[in-house]
């Protein structure tokens, strides 16, 4: 079995070139040869025509398994000579069991479980002492900016400043904000059994008597905006400085 993943960016023509040098070579332990692509779907050009003329004419005895979560972004051709198997995520229920069962606390297991649909990314989230912190940044900023001062700013700052990841991970911290406030909205309108935060619910409790649901409904749109903006690679610090902001002005 042979497992091809992105070679930084993108899985590159000399990767296929390998692969199909690997699979023409004949089995010496069995008849029958494997092969998994994982992130097909992140192929340059060359590569995913290199592979397509791989498809149109496979040693005997070699099966293919391409993986991907964007099958849109394959060649037609390519998806044309594949037989499609769809594969739904587990729920985010089973996931924090599973956590839990293997000794995970339950609020941070519910809310690892939210952001990614992969055990074992929900494990190593839940587990990392980064993942706690940036959700007490969470907590906080949404606390200081009903403040109406320069708190929360200065909160920002200083969380771009201390952490050398802290760019990597600000995507996972918008996702947390954005489940934050959500659970801000189901406190208010009394659905408490389907908070994600479940473990904070006090604070929770606290912070739904100064947000409006107008002010959430805009807000979680806004950190929506913001993780966009982030994505096609907007100056950090200055979006999240624009979302405080946009959230202090209600």
């Amino acid at each position: 079995m042979l497992f091809i993943t992105p070679d930084g960016a993108s899985i590159k023509i000399d990767q296929i070139r390998t692969l199909q040098k690997e699979m023409a070579m004949r089995a010496v332990e069995s008849r029958h040869k494997v092969y998994i692509v994982e992130h097909v779907d992140k192929m340059t050009t060359q590569a995913s025509n290199s592979l397509l003329k791989f498809l149109e004419e496979p040693p005997a005895g070699v099966l293919a398994l391409l993986l991907t979560e964007h099958s849109h972004s394959i060649l037609p051709t390519i998806l044309s000579r594949c037989q499609i198997v769809q594969f739904s995520p587990l729920s985010a229920g089973a996931i924090a069991e599973q956590l839990q069962a293997d000794g995970v606390m339950a609020g941070m297991a519910q809310v690892a479980s939210h952001i990614t649909t992969n055990v074992e990314e929900a494990r190593a989230l839940s587990q990392s002492d980064s993942f706690a912190q940036l959700r007490n940044l969470v907590i906080q900023l949404s606390h200081e900016c009903k403040q109406r001062n320069s708190s929360a700013l200065f909160t920002i700052h200083d969380m771009l400043q201390k952490s050398d990841k802290i760019k990597e991970e600000l995507p996972l911290f918008l996702d947390l904000l954005i489940l934050w406030l959500r659970d801000i909205l189901y406190v208010q309108v009394g659905r408490h059994a389907h908070l994600i935060n479940s473990d904070q619910q006090d604070v929770l409790q606290g912070q739904a008597l100064v947000w409006t649901k107008a002010e959430l409904l805009h807000g979680i749109d806004l950190v929506m905006d913001t993780k966009n903006r982030i994505e096609r690679n907007a100056n950090a610090q200055l979006a999240l400085e624009r979302l405080v902001l946009q959230f202090q002005e209600g």
